[in-house]
């Protein structure tokens, strides 16, 4: 999975959710572990901001959702 796949499934997951999809975004590709474990995607929405941010969570390998939620205003 690319970061600009894993942008778009965040995005749809937004989108069906009505949650506000505000820029800048800050995306990360870590391991759950420190040196092991599956990658996963961490797509945040509204980046500079406290409140009203979209956070997602992808697994690389599988392109599952393993978090998503959005954080009051």
């Amino acid at each position: 999975m690319t970061s600009d796949e894993a942008i778009a499934q965040a995005r749809a997951i937004a989108a069906a959710n009505q949650w506000p999809w505000l820029e800048p975004l800050a995306v990360s590709r870590r391991r759950e572990y420190w040196l092991f474990g599956p990658a996963q995607w961490s797509i945040v929405t509204h980046a500079n901001a406290r409140g009203g941010n979209v956070r997602v969570l992808i697994e690389d390998d599988s392109g599952k959702v393993k978090y998503a939620g959005l954080a009051p205003m």
